[in-house]
């Protein structure tokens, strides 16, 4: 960031949300009770992809057909009626946040969630106003860690991939943006360094952001 980025684009589950392991346990207990023998160690490390491919990878199902929906009806509503009030989010991600509108950058959410889950997601979070762009399930054919809904993002912008910086807490997040060429950065509150030793990125935090972003801008 030795230029600051004039758009940041993020997802919302382990980036904005400590809602990795809330997401984790309301899909393993509707798998499970729809008859899916599925594992916490094959489900946690699929948190990030788009559900259509959760479901597909781990259920043989598409997310089209009527058992799929109305699995998905009630995956969501665990969440967000049993889950969502416990969760919290990142302080530092706000002032970050609040920063870089401050300085001009625009703001983008690319979640795989459905708009309703994504924009409650963010109610709890406290930034629903926070982003011009949210882009989600619907807008795209393809879900993370195709590059689609990162295009998306940029197309509505109006920015250069060159121009942007996707600030990722998930493996997917990081493909999906290297696939649209855009930079990135890895949150630790992704918690991906113990599911996926292997994956060479360097994880930051919200603070390391916030004076990377302070000290580049004052420089800029």
């Amino acid at each position: 960031m030795s230029t600051p980025p004039c758009a940041l684009l993020m997802d919302i589950d382990g980036t904005l949300l400590d809602s990795v392991e809330a997401q984790s346990a309301a899909w393993l207990e509707v798998l499970q009770d729809f008859g899916y023998p599925v594992e916490l160690s094959q489900l946690r490390p699929r948190i990030g992809l788009g559900q259509d491919r959760i479901l597909r990878e781990l259920c043989g199902v598409s997310e089209a057909s009527p058992r799929a929906r109305r699995l998905l009806a009630l995956r969501e509503s665990l969440l967000l009626s049993h889950y969502l009030p416990k969760l919290s989010s990142f302080p530092a991600a706000s002032e970050f946040i609040a920063g870089a509108r401050s300085g001009g950058a625009q703001l983008a959410v690319v979640s795989g969630a459905h708009r309703s889950e994504a924009l409650a997601l963010l109610g709890a979070a406290r930034l629903l106003t926070q982003f011009e762009h949210v882009v989600c399930r619907e807008d795209v054919v393809n879900t993370k860690p195709a590059p689609d809904a990162v295009t998306l993002a940029l197309h509505r912008m109006g920015v250069a991939p060159g121009r942007a910086l996707f600030i990722a807490s998930s493996t997917h997040d990081v493909a999906a943006a290297r696939a649209a060429g855009v930079a990135s950065v890895t949150l630790t509150s992704g918690n991906w360094s113990a599911i996926a030793p292997r994956a060479r990125a360097v994880a930051v935090t919200w603070n390391d952001l916030l004076e990377r972003w302070q000290r580049e801008s004052r420089a800029a």
